[in-house]
């Protein structure tokens, strides 16, 4: 029986795909770099562990975290409120313990959320910064078993990539692709209450 969920953030919670690819091309002109394409964004950016990234893409003496943390207030200010996904969660908080792991960092995974509005139906948000190695590892779905009390059996953890679904696998927890496949498959949060009960 299924007693929590753990969400992904980017691209399930909030769709934020774009803003994030303007945010690292906006880092790479100021510091003299290359931007990149959508397709190369998508491929070797999206969804990692940004340390991973950084050490790819930004070993230049001329960045800093500061200018990824400056370009994030653009991209919070530009997040919309999505109406039927606050009740979506609303029903899914009232029959579930729901908690965010995101690669993303904790403190701009929590501002976002806000932006959004719906920090609130979070009793954790966990990012990558948190543990040593972010997903695809199991550490950061671990950590959010732990802080919920849970066992994997009784959870599911909730995903778009593929670093979610290894993550899931590695954890030990069933996952639900949202536009991918996974041991369920959805295209819309609003049905993830059905296949809860499925499990």
């Amino acid at each position: 029986m299924i007693r929590g969920i753990l969400f992904d953030m980017d691209g399930v919670l909030i769709d934020s795909f774009q803003q994030w690819f303007l945010v690292f091309n906006e880092v790479c002109r100021k510091i003299g770099r290359e931007c990149i394409s959508e397709m190369e964004f998508r491929e070797k950016v999206w969804a990692r562990d940004f340390r991973k990234v950084k050490q790819e893409y930004f070993l230049s003496g001329k960045f800093t975290d500061a200018h990824f943390l400056n370009a994030n207030e653009a991209l919070i200010k530009s997040l919309k409120r999505d109406p039927a996904l606050e009740k979506t969660l609303a029903g899914l908080k009232s029959k579930y313990a729901l908690a965010v792991a995101t690669n993303t960092r904790t403190e701009t995974a929590e501002r976002m959320l806000l932006a959004c509005g719906i920090r609130q139906y979070f009793s954790q948000v966990l990012g990558g910064d948190l543990v040593k190695n972010a997903k695809p590892a199991p550490d950061l779905l671990l950590r959010g078993l732990q802080k919920l009390g849970l066992g994997a059996k009784d959870a599911l953890y909730v995903g778009d990539t593929v670093y979610d679904r290894e993550a899931a696998q590695n954890a030990g927890l069933r996952f639900v692709g949202c536009g991918i496949d996974g041991d369920a498959r959805i295209e819309h949060l609003s049905e993830l209450a059905n296949v809860c009960v499925r499990f």
